[in-house]
């Protein structure tokens, strides 16, 4: 049975564990890599490094004493439970679109990846789903979070 470790963070540009990080220094060996105690932390730090640059990953120790790691799930913006808005339209060939922001103005942003979307209470969600609504060719929808 294999045990966790910890949560560091794993470039494979500089095929290495991040060891230090400022300045920014990576080695290949997990056990000198820098732990953080959660994954959120993990990928805060992940995230500071460039988008693609780097990725959270769980240090774990196998039966046989050696240590690798297991790349975490990308976390989504959006809080389990909550609800998220997804458009499709027929007009952009993109795929679907998920609303990651809104302004005090009620201004909407959106974006490609589920995981941007950002989660509103199922009022809000419904509410701002049909402002959407009525083109044709397009459908709205709204989902809830799982955990």
């Amino acid at each position: 049975m294999s045990k966790h470790i910890g949560y560091a963070v794993y470039s494979e540009i500089e095929s290495g564990y991040l060891i230090t990080a400022s300045p920014c220094n990576y080695l290949w060996d997990p056990a000198a890599a820098l732990l953080y105690e959660t994954a959120a932390k993990a990928w805060a730090s992940a995230n500071r490094r460039g988008p693609g640059y780097a990725v959270a990953v769980a240090i774990v120790r196998d039966e046989s004493g050696n240590l690798h790691h297991v790349e975490l799930p990308i976390p989504m913006k959006a809080a389990p439970g909550s609800w998220i808005v997804r458009l499709k339209d027929e007009g952009i060939p993109i795929g679907p679109l998920y609303i990651s922001s809104l302004s005090r103005e009620g201004k909407s942003r959106a974006s490609t990846e589920v995981r941007d979307a950002r989660g509103f209470s199922h009022e809000k969600a419904v509410e701002l789903a049909a402002t959407f609504e009525g083109k044709q060719g397009r459908t709205v929808s709204v989902e809830q979070v799982q955990s």
